[in-house]
C-alpha cells in the first residue's frame, strides 16, 4: 500500500512529510531512474556556490515566456507552473480539499502542499518516480520561477538541499535523522521546521535506497530573490 495511504490516520499537519510514495514494482522503480542513480544522490556540507556551478544563470527569457503563456488566461494569483532554466517546466495543481495526503499521479505534473500555506511557505510535492525524479537534479545556488496566471513569475533561489532518514519508512509515526547533523526528529518537528519558512519554497519527494522504496525524504529550500 502506497505510504501516503497508510498516513491518513496521522494529523493533517505531518501527512505531507511522509506522503510522497515510491512504487513497489520493478517497472515503476525503472520509471523512477534508479538505474540513472535518481533518488541516490548524496549531498554533503555546504554545495559550490552558483558562480562555480555555472547553474544559476539568468534564465532564458524566451523560454520563460513562452511557457507562462500557457497560464495567459488563468487567475492572476493561482500558482499555475513551475520553471527551472534547461531543466524542466511543469504545470502545478491544487490538492483537492480536504485531502493533504494527495500527491498527483500525472507525469510531469507537480502538486501545490495546501497546508504550507498556513506558514506562508509554498510547498511542492512530487512522486520521485513521476515529475519528482528530477529533484535531486537541483543545486544550490540554481534560480526557480513560478509561474502564475496572466504570465506574472516570481524568482526563487535555492538556498539548501536538506535529506533525512526515515528510521521506520513503513510506519506513519516514524523519527527522522538529518543526514548531515544526525539530528533526530519526529515527523511533526520535521514538518514544522521544513515548512515553517515564510516566504520559502519547498520542494519535497522521496529517497530510495537499495531495497527500501521509501527511505527518506529530500527537501530542496529556496528564497525570493530580490526585485
Amino acid at each position: 500500500m502506497p505510504c501516503f495511504l497508510r498516513l491518513l490516520r496521522i494529523s493533517a499537519l505531518t501527512t505531507a512529510v511522509l506522503a510522497i510514495a515510491v512504487p513497489q514494482t520493478v517497472q515503476a522503480r525503472a520509471l523512477a531512474g534508479q538505474e540513472f542513480g535518481v533518488g541516490y544522490v548524496k549531498v554533503e556540507g555546504n554545495l559550490p556556490q552558483s558562480s562555480n556551478l555555472g547553474l544559476a544563470a539568468s534564465p532564458s527569457d524566451a523560454a520563460l515566456k513562452t511557457f507562462a503563456a500557457t497560464f495567459a488566461t488563468a487567475a492572476p494569483d493561482q500558482l499555475q507552473g513551475i520553471f527551472v532554466p534547461k531543466l524542466f517546466s511543469l504545470p502545478v495543481i491544487q490538492q483537492p480539499a480536504g485531502s493533504p495526503a494527495f500527491v498527483s499521479e500525472e507525469p510531469g505534473v507537480v502538486t501545490q502542499f495546501a497546508k504550507a500555506s498556513q506558514f506562508g511557505s509554498t510547498g511542492l510535492l512530487a512522486h520521485n518516480y513521476l515529475a519528482g525524479f528530477q529533484f535531486p537534479l537541483l543545486q544550490q545556488g540554481q534560480q526557480i520561477q513560478l509561474v502564475f496566471g496572466a504570465g506574472h513569475t516570481q524568482a526563487f533561489v535555492i538556498t539548501a538541499i536538506l535529506q533525512y532518514q526515515a528510521l521506520q519508512p513503513d510506519s506513519p509515526y516514524s523519527d527522522y535523522v538529518e543526514l548531515e547533523s544526525s539530528r533526530q526528529l519526529t515527523a511533526s518537528d520535521l514538518y514544522s521546521e521544513i515548512y515553517r519558512r515564510p516566504g520559502s519554497l519547498i520542494l519535497q519527494t522521496c529517497i530510495a535506497r537499495p531495497g527500501e522504496d521509501s527511505w527518506g525524504r529530500l527537501f530542496i529550500i529556496a528564497e525570493p530573490l530580490a526585485a
